[in-house]
């Protein structure tokens, strides 16, 4: 899992947000910012479009899991104090959750193939697809 806060200056005015896909987000803003009435939106379109939109990553991490990006996006937020931010953070997980969640993103493992993350046990399995083989293959045979 790969986490980024993020956030999208607009005449100066700016956005704080945070995504595991941070790709897919800004390609959900970028369609939002044409047909959604949300106020984050409709200022973009009053400003110019997403043309006029500046993205900027500020953290980027493979090891922390969302429960991680929600309480980062919060500081950051408290530190930059985002103006078109509509939706304060909420950190609601309580310590239990918030251990299993770390433990589990700590357990996962990239795949060097693929670049997804999952478990030891379907690594084991994703060691067995073609896709796999194919790619430590052509690895083998760079060298």
């Amino acid at each position: 899992m790969t986490l980024a806060i993020y956030s999208l200056t607009i005449n100066g005015c700016m956005y704080v947000g945070s995504s595991v896909n941070v790709n897919g987000r800004l390609a959900h803003h970028k369609f939002l910012s044409k047909t959604s009435n949300t106020p984050l939106y409709k200022f973009i379109r009053e400003n110019g479009g997403w043309s006029e939109v500046e993205v900027n990553i500020h953290f980027y991490s493979y090891h922390l899991g969302k429960a991680e990006a929600t309480g980062l996006e919060k500081i950051f937020m408290d530190v930059i104090k985002p103006s078109l931010n509509c939706n304060r953070v909420h950190v609601n997980l309580s310590k239990k959750d918030y251990d299993k969640q770390r433990y589990l993103s700590l357990k996962n493992i990239t795949c060097p193939c693929c670049n997804k993350t999952m478990t030891p046990n379907n690594l084991k399995n994703h060691k067995r697809t073609k896709r796999y083989k194919t790619y430590t293959a052509l690895t083998v045979e760079a060298f």
